[in-house]
């Protein structure tokens, strides 16, 4: 029984760390960003990275700027924010 309250107290931890924004960011640079609510969809976290020629380090500082300016966001909204400003950067948009 112990044990049992001791797992879902954690659970129950786990759970309310990932609606931060610090946990959903833990989550997306640990590569579970789909146990986060709000996550990106894999087609944004790709794109992203190819607009940004593969560089990670690129994609995560762009993001992380994003995240101080607007932590009320999802980390799916920052997403979205950070392809929109790199595209309008390049020209696409």
């Amino acid at each position: 029984m112990r044990t049992l309250l001791i797992a879902v107290g954690l659970a129950a931890i786990v759970a309310i760390f990932l609606t931060m924004p610090a946990g959903r960011a833990l989550a997306v640079r640990l590569g579970l960003p789909g146990l986060a609510k709000g996550g990106p969809p894999r087609e944004d976290r790709q794109f992203l990275l190819e607009l940004c020629g593969n560089d990670r380090q690129k994609v995560e500082e762009l993001l992380e700027a994003e995240r101080r300016k607007f932590s009320e966001l999802t980390e799916a909204q920052i997403y979205r924010r950070v392809i929109r400003s790199q595209m309008r950067a390049r020209g696409d948009a």
